[in-house]
């Protein structure tokens, strides 16, 4: 049985070299190994110059700069996403309360065409009038557009309770 090649480059037993000594192959192999670990302890060992490492260290710092910059992109574009969204769907809401304020409008105009085709003005009409008047102040001082529609609202439903309180039934309309 010969000896193990992988422990034939260390310190060998006292049998194993008496087996060496008398195997012609397991002589020849650890006379190689010897030969090649000789020769690897009196290689010296090379270091690169400081501006091999300076260039790796570049090439690495500029690879981690590359996933900031990415990630730096990628947070842009969702908030310019998000800001895009959120415009639009406050430029919608102003949209429809514009048309709701439109509608308002329209519907009180005509409204007022009614009362004006009563001939002679009443007790009711003056204090009609004379309410109209105070909400028409309050929707020249609102502010916001809810609160133009609050004040419209309001003057709507007035004028349809005088309409109903004077025709003696209610008055109906379309938007």
């Amino acid at each position: 049985m010969h000896v193990n090649k992988s422990r034939l480059g260390g310190e060998l037993l006292p049998s194993e070299l008496k087996h060496i000594s008398n195997c012609a192959e397991c002589a020849y192999e650890h006379e190689i190994l010897d030969c090649l670990i000789k020769e690897a302890e009196d290689i010296k060992l090379i270091s690169p110059p400081m501006s091999d490492w300076l260039a790796i260290q570049s090439k690495t710092t500029k690879k981690k700069k590359r996933h900031k910059a990415l990630f730096g992109q990628v947070s842009f574009v969702i908030a310019a996403s998000t800001f895009f969204l959120v415009a639009g769907w406050l430029l919608r809401s102003n949209f429809l309360l514009q048309n709701q304020l439109e509608q308002l409008l329209l519907v009180n105009s005509n409204l007022e065409y009614e009362i004006s085709l009563i001939q002679a003005p009443i007790y009711n009409q003056t204090r009609l009038i004379y309410h109209l008047s105070g909400l028409e102040e309050e929707l020249l001082a609102a502010d916001s557009n809810k609160k133009k529609l609050s004040v419209l609202e309001k003057r709507q439903e007035l004028i349809e309770q005088y309409l109903i309180d004077n025709k003696g039934g209610k008055y109906e309309f379309s938007i």
